[in-house]
């Protein structure tokens, strides 16, 4: 009798331990095979090059190839709609910029919600944007445009890569604080609006800075001011906004996120691979050079209460510029 009770034990206990382990077991399997990264932006933006980069890194980590599928257009809504479609397996992830927090305060309707379609991973950099003119533009400052706005209500025109972007976000604030109004232009890709502004058919168009740096070192545009917290250092003489007397707090940001629902188990992987690669030299050196500082290290839920704040905090200022999506 004791040995059938015994022999009974330890089947129940087996039993338990297969079911228990079944999960776990699953979830430590991934990944098996390619995963990714959609990127909101062409190639050659920051988001786009940094995707690759870290992708590289990520993949030595996880053990699998990681693959780019650039998404542009519509101030990223393409790239956003796309992800949080997709199963929450870690297969499908989103490099996603400061557009994702404004959309709601933009959009009419989105077929996402920021917060509640997404897993936030890990915020990877704040990324200033550019403030830039054709090199034959008569504007010398950021001072001297906002003069000829108010002297030409209404005609002077400033490029963005695309509605609710970032640079949009910019663009607008400027109008807000500055008392004028400049005529938003957006175009699919920051790079789109070269062609325009060295014309002169576009007055002034707001670049992420590894799509104007190389322009604006070769001489071919002209730096007016940078929107970040502080001076680029390939540009040290460009004044940010604050400095010339426009201290409104946007800028852009850079962060993994994956569709709702993500494992714990494979956030956190992620997360851990997220945080040691950017303090690799490659990658920390890439993100200083384009003017990017890296966040102090963040657990996922740090992270995702940071966003949250974005959500909140950009989409106020989209709100109160009466910004919309074109």
């Amino acid at each position: 009798m004791f040995k059938i009770m015994k022999t009974t034990l330890n089947i129940a206990l087996l039993s338990a331990a297969t079911a228990f382990c079944i999960p776990v077991n699953a979830q430590t399997e991934w990944p098996t095979r390619p995963i990714t990264i959609v990127v909101p932006g062409g190639p050659g933006s920051v988001a786009d090059s940094l995707a690759r980069k870290l992708g590289e890194k990520i993949s030595g980590d996880v053990g699998q190839p990681i693959v780019v599928d650039n998404k542009a257009g519509a101030g990223g809504i393409l790239a956003y709609e796309y992800v949080s479609r997709q199963k929450a397996d870690g297969y499908t992830l989103l490099l996603a910029v400061g557009g994702l927090a404004t959309a709601p305060a933009i959009y009419k309707t989105l077929k996402f919600d920021p917060i509640r379609s997404f897993t936030p991973i890990a915020q990877i950099s704040v990324t200033p944007m550019i403030m830039v003119v054709g090199k034959d533009s008569s504007l010398s400052s950021l001072a001297n445009l906002v003069a000829h706005a108010k002297s030409e209500p209404e005609k002077m025109t400033y490029g963005s890569f695309g509605s609710g972007s970032t640079a949009h976000l910019v663009g607008e604030s400027l109008n807000k604080m500055a008392g004028v109004k400049l005529v938003h232009v957006p175009y699919k890709t920051g790079s789109a609006s070269i062609p325009d502004l060295i014309s002169g058919q576009l007055d002034i168009a707001v670049l992420d800075p590894i799509t104007a740096l190389p322009l604006v070192k070769s001489g071919r545009l002209r730096a007016l001011a940078i929107a970040g917290p502080s001076r680029v250092s390939d540009i040290p003489d460009v004044p940010t906004v604050a400095e010339a007397g426009y201290a409104f707090p946007a800028t852009g940001w850079l962060g993994l996120f994956a569709p709702a629902g993500l494992p714990d188990q494979i956030t956190l992987r992620l997360n851990t691979s997220v945080q040691k690669e950017v303090q690799q030299a490659e990658i920390k050196d890439f993100l200083t050079r384009t003017g990017s500082s890296i966040p102090e290290s963040q657990t996922p839920l740090q992270w995702k209460e940071k966003f949250r704040g974005y959500v909140v905090n950009y989409g106020k200022i989209a709100r109160d510029s009466g910004m919309v999506a074109d």
